[in-house]
């Protein structure tokens, strides 16, 4: 009997030791291995995945652990495969911490996917199962991690006002934190998120701040893995200040310390690059890093779509589980599935049909405004109801002002907010009846609509030339161009016959004209 025991004694002493092995691996690997060497994380990861003496949550923790790593080089659709995998574990274990952790790896992928809505949700379901929990080191942790993942959510859709709050959500929280390495890499994080809203913000000052607040922290902790995004934040900075030189220092330093596959960030980077040296004048560099930004961007876009797929897929698997355990109604639920699928395809038959459409009208519209070439697209009702004064002026006096005319396109002012033809008329030393008499004559326009055309076609102009002006919102696009945000979108669609929001989509997969450009 005495044998059996010390026997059973020494199974349970090695079991207690292969799983603290197990524990060691996992820690090693959130610690260090998912971001430096994300390939030997994955690797442990499988390892203890297929350990038949590990338990459900080192499983479940290597799953994401493998989420996390897969999310580092770029690929969207494993991260999100291992994410899921995850959850299915953590709902089995009926534990809320590992509920909320799981939620919340599920939602970074949506987030990363600009899934944002979904993202989102999931993060408020996960903040409302840590409020159950008690206010300890690692629930104050996590909640932290995901009020910056809100911030990032709220950043990707161009809301840096509620992204800034969030990251400073975050902040509040691990002040509260003992310093060590985990807090120190998630405040890090938070002052670079933080300082790239307030660059979109155009708060230079305070973005350099958080910028330098960062890297002092990454710097005192040796966290190499935030560099790469440091040099990137700071490229930026200085092509918005307009300082190009630091701007191709940083981002070419970048682009040397990325010793992880990254492909969005690296894209980034070459973006920047291609960007300044035009800038400055290089005209090869801008060549040569805007041709490695299109396969990048190519790259990346393809393993996103890829990845959106597969979440599509894992939510409509979910819907059919749930149907499969419902044993009343199972006709009905199975008659809306094909409904939905019916819908589905009929949306995307007419998605399909509107993108056609808006390509086509995007083409006519880029060949007509990046010249400044006027064209009526009033409705015919509009043309009729306005009719051409009968004004006698002299042929010399008509071509003076169309010749003033043509200078005044060509300036500043076609982007004051006031405007007026009264005003317009002074500056060109004329008359009310003789302007609006050549306008309707030669611009086959009245003055509103002529002055609306000239506005639509700068804004144009500037997304056309200048690409960060894609990534600033519609309420800024209105402001630059001197129109009320109000009527914006209205007057934009009517002059080009598509949204601005779906202009400046076609406009991002556009390869042809850009390199054209370029």
């Amino acid at each position: 009997m005495m044998k059996l025991y010390i026997l059973l004694a020494l199974v349970v002493f090695q079991l207690s030791c292969a799983q603290t092995q197990v524990d060691s691996i996992l820690e090693k690997g959130f610690s260090d291995h998912q971001c430096n060497h994300p390939e030997i994380a994955i690797s442990d990861a499988r390892k203890i995945i297929a350990n038949p003496e590990a338990t459900a949550r080192q499983k479940m923790r290597a799953y994401q652990l493998m989420s996390g790593s897969y999310s580092v080089m770029g690929k969207n659709r494993l991260s999100l495969h291992s994410s899921f995998k995850a959850k299915e574990i953590a709902d089995q274990l009926n534990d809320t911490y590992s509920s909320a952790v799981s939620l919340c790896s599920v939602a970074e992928c949506y987030r990363r996917l600009d899934l944002n809505h979904e993202a989102l949700e999931n993060y408020g379901k996960a903040l409302v199962m840590l409020d159950q929990l008690p206010a300890t080191y690692k629930s104050l942790h996590t909640k932290a991690s995901v009020f910056y993942e809100i911030g990032n959510a709220r950043y990707g859709e161009n809301q840096y006002r509620s992204a800034a709050g969030n990251y400073k959500k975050s902040i509040a929280i691990l002040k509260d934190l003992k310093k060590d390495a985990r807090r120190a890499e998630k405040e890090a994080q938070d002052y670079l998120l933080l300082g790239g809203s307030y660059l979109f913000m155009k708060k230079y000052d305070s973005a350099e701040i958080c910028f330098k607040i960062s890297q002092n922290i990454a710097s005192a902790y040796k966290n190499k893995f935030i560099v790469p995004y440091l040099m990137e934040s700071y490229a930026k900075l200085y092509d918005e200040k307009k300082d190009y030189r630091r701007a191709v220092n940083y981002a070419e330093k970048g682009v040397q310390l990325m010793d992880f596959p990254d492909t969005k960030l690296r894209s980034s980077l070459h973006e920047v690059l291609a960007k300044s040296y035009g800038e400055l004048g290089d005209v090869a560099n801008a060549r040569k890093n805007y041709n490695i930004y299109v396969t990048l961007n190519n790259n990346y876009t393809t393993e996103k779509n890829n990845a959106v797929s597969l979440a599509f897929k894992q939510s409509k698997e979910g819907l059919t589980k749930e149907i499969a355990v419902q044993k009343d109604g199972k006709m009905i639920l199975g008659w809306l599935l094909l409904l939905i699928l019916l819908i589905s395809g009929m949306i995307i038959f007419l998605y399909r049909k509107k993108a056609k459409k808006n390509r086509e009208l995007y083409m006519q519209a880029v060949d007509r405004l990046v010249h400044h070439f006027i064209e009526d697209t009033r409705p015919v009702q509009e043309k009729r109801e306005v009719t051409c004064p009968v004004v006698s002026l002299s042929e010399e006096k008509e071509q003076e002002i169309l010749q003033k005319l043509e200078d005044f396109e060509k300036s500043e002012m076609i982007i004051h907010k006031k405007l007026t033809i009264a005003s317009l008329a002074g500056s060109l030393g004329t008359n009310v009846t003789y302007l609006s008499t050549v306008i309707n004559r030669h611009k086959a326009a009245n003055f509103n609509h002529y002055i609306n055309n000239l506005k639509i076609s700068y804004i144009v102009n500037k997304l056309y030339t200048e690409p960060n002006y894609r990534n600033y919102k519609i309420t800024y696009l209105a402001e630059e161009c001197g129109l009320p945000y109000s009527s914006f979108t209205s007057v934009f669609k009517t002059i080009t016959g598509i949204s601005p929001s779906s202009f400046i989509k076609q406009m991002n997969v556009d390869k042809e004209l850009t390199d054209k450009f370029l």
